[in-house]
């Protein structure tokens, strides 16, 4: 999948900056803009998400990647996004113990969300 062209300026932009050593305070100013988020959007959907808790398949995101994207900006910019349950899985570690992680999730939305942060920050 290719990235928007949109995205590959906001990538190059922060890899830029990061070079010269900016501190990145306003990440969320580019990891939630819609192009962004409709990339990521994009992702999900290739990676073959699972269906969360509410039941969304995969399958009901493509073509609307845009109206999702133009909504989760909406909703994370006004702050009526919450997020949902938090769900844990265990990671083996090379001493055999189990090491927690806590993955965000109520349906398709929730990897969506952390998935820009991927998407912006790959370049550095």
């Amino acid at each position: 999948m290719s990235l928007s062209p949109q995205t590959i300026r906001i990538q190059r932009r922060l890899s830029e900056w990061t070079q010269r050593g900016r501190k990145h305070w306003d990440l969320y100013r580019w990891v939630f803009d819609p192009f962004v988020l409709s990339d990521a959007i994009k992702l999900v959907i290739r990676n073959g998400g699972t269906a969360g808790p509410d039941g969304m398949q995969v399958s009901e995101l493509k073509g609307r990647e845009w109206e999702i994207a133009m909504q989760l900006s909406r909703d994370i910019r006004s702050g009526a996004y919450q997020p949902g349950a938090v769900r844990r899985v265990y990671i083996p570690k090379a001493d055999g113990r189990e090491r927690p992680l806590g993955i965000l999730w109520d349906g398709l939305r929730s990897p969506t969300p952390s998935t820009p942060f991927t998407v912006s920050a790959s370049p550095f």
